[in-house]
């Protein structure tokens, strides 16, 4: 990882990512996308997992402020108009996302966006969850699991409710010890993203009364955007898409939830900002190769949508395959290598040759 980190800066300091990127502004012209989902303040607890805290304010501003400098940041909804129109976009285009709807985003980032005067960012709201002030789903299983008062034993959990590989799996679990509760929750939510949503539902209902702490309702005041803050940040300038009403894995919802997910989210954000939503986010990407989905999206009203798998976007491109790059908590040398596309086809390497933190969130 040392020898990888070497030559990365290496070649960030002595240039060559530049030529790298002119170059292939030069015969591709590609737009890129980075999504980030929370930015943690100084103050962060620091007992935190990674992938609860997300990325700090200070990495966070080290990179905006090379990306203002770097690229012509653009809004979203300008890349996807460029791939509708067919019209070229400009060079070294790239625009700005985020995910979910998590407070710090208002607290922490909506301040750095201002301060470098970066055009509109999109935030991709799982708006049912902001309404009804309830934590997103993998946030309850991480805090319940993380500070669980009883902890059930394989022979508890209901062969009627879990998957069998799921018992199989619980008998390996060590929650003695916090990074063996982190890994148990990351587990969990991995497992949970593939499986039927009834029987998601059905586990977690279970599960969180298992463990003694149901967090299912619970105020999210904390954690999550208020309305208010969403209206502030529109009035500023910041585009809000959909991601869902509670962010479920679209492929596994039957066709009426898809609807309700896709068709309900988009009217109830419209209805609090007075605003049109054109843009969307696969929750955790799931969806985005299904025609199914992208016909609901399409009746829906929706533009484009944003998947997310790390890939340059070029301008013939679908307009709902939009490729996405993660922005790694990296020193700028990794980030600026993800941003130019060096790491495209090679993701195996890259997570081990440079990424410190892989307890990333990819929801």
């Amino acid at each position: 990882m040392q020898a990888g980190h070497f030559l990365l800066a290496l070649a960030y300091h002595t240039g060559v990512l530049t030529v790298w990127r002119h170059a292939r502004a030069r015969f591709l012209n590609p737009a890129e996308v980075v999504t980030y989902h929370r930015v943690s303040g100084s103050g962060c607890r620091s007992d935190l997992p990674t992938f609860l805290k997300g990325i700090s304010v200070e990495r966070f501003e080290e990179q905006i402020a090379h990306l203002a400098r770097t690229y012509e940041v653009v809004p979203l909804e300008l890349l996807v108009e460029c791939i509708r129109q067919r019209k070229p976009w400009p060079r070294h285009a790239l625009a700005v996302t985020f995910d979910d709807g998590y407070q710090d985003n208002y607290e922490y980032a909506y301040p750095v966006l201002r301060k470098y005067q970066i055009p509109p960012a999109t935030i991709f709201l799982a708006a049912g969850c902001i309404e009804e002030r309830q934590i997103l789903w993998w946030d309850q299983i991480h805090q319940a699991v993380l500070h669980y008062r009883h902890w059930p034993s394989p022979s508890d959990l209901p062969p009627n409710i879990y998957p069998t590989k799921l018992r199989r799996r619980w008998e390996t679990y060590d929650a003695s010890s916090i990074e063996g509760r982190v890994t148990i929750s990351q587990e969990l939510v991995r497992q949970l993203k593939v499986v039927p949503d009834e029987v998601r539902l059905a586990v977690m209902d279970d599960l969180l009364t298992r463990l003694g702490v149901p967090l299912r309702g619970v105020d999210s005041a904390d954690v999550l955007l208020s309305w208010a803050e969403v209206r502030e940040m529109a009035d500023g300038g910041i585009v809000f898409g959909s991601h869902t009403l509670t962010h479920p894995a679209l492929d596994q919802v039957d066709s009426y939830k898809l609807r309700r997910e896709v068709e309900d989210s988009k009217s109830l954000i419209e209805s609090r900002l007075q605003r049109p939503v054109y843009l969307f986010a696969y929750p955790g990407g799931s969806g985005a190769a299904s025609s199914n989905v992208q016909r609901v999206l399409r009746r829906a009203g929706f533009w484009g949508a944003v998947t997310n798998q790390g890939y340059s976007n070029t301008i013939n491109i679908d307009p709902f395959r939009i490729g996405r790059w993660y922005a790694p908590d990296e020193s700028l040398a990794v980030f600026g290598a993800t941003v130019a596309g060096i790491f495209y086809g090679w993701p195996t390497i890259y997570r081990k040759l440079f990424l410190r933190n892989p307890n990333r969130s990819a929801n």
